[in-house]
């Protein structure tokens, strides 16, 4: 059984790491000018921008145990493996950008 290309593995880790991030700085963007949110305090505006940067959870590992899927659950912690190696420079430097952004200016 063959299983995922490691460059597919990196993909989606880098999609989930740093697409998704960025997606959701500028959803927050859009949704502070657009005035459609109420002033947020920093902090809040802070947590929100952090669950656009996390690496997925360990749901889909606990779907593919339960169906009985011993391939998926595999290849979701080889996915899980990357994610979590990525995360430690990736969540640092979005982080770094968080405290940095002003959505009202």
């Amino acid at each position: 059984e063959r299983g995922l290309d490691s460059s597919v593995v990196v993909c989606i880790a880098l999609v989930r790491l740093a697409v998704l991030p960025t997606l959701g700085l500028a959803t927050m963007w859009a949704a502070a000018n657009s005035e459609l949110l109420p002033p947020l305090d920093p902090l809040a505006e802070f947590v929100t921008l952090i669950q656009f940067t996390t690496p997925t959870g360990l749901a889909i590992t606990t779907i593919c145990v339960l169906h009985g899927n011993e391939g998926g659950v595999r290849e979701t912690a080889r996915i899980y493996l990357c994610q979590w190696l990525l995360a430690v420079p990736l969540v640092t430097a979005w982080m770094m950008v968080y405290m940095v952004v002003d959505f009202r200016a």
